[in-house]
């Protein structure tokens, strides 16, 4: 999730200095939905079974 964080800050940083655009940083945020998902899904559906639904 940091890894998000720097990218998109990285594009932002390359939007204000000119040297990239909006459209690249909005890719950038869109490439990582499924990583969200995926995260999502193991905290719901994974995490329960290992703390045995604590």
């Amino acid at each position: 999730m940091f890894a998000h964080l720097l990218f998109v800050s990285y594009g932002l940083i390359k939007n204000l200095n000119g040297k990239g655009t909006l459209q690249d940083v909005e890719a950038k945020i869109a490439s990582f939905i499924p990583v969200y998902a995926l995260w999502a899904a193991f905290i719901s559906f994974v995490l329960p079974f290992i703390f045995q639904f604590s």
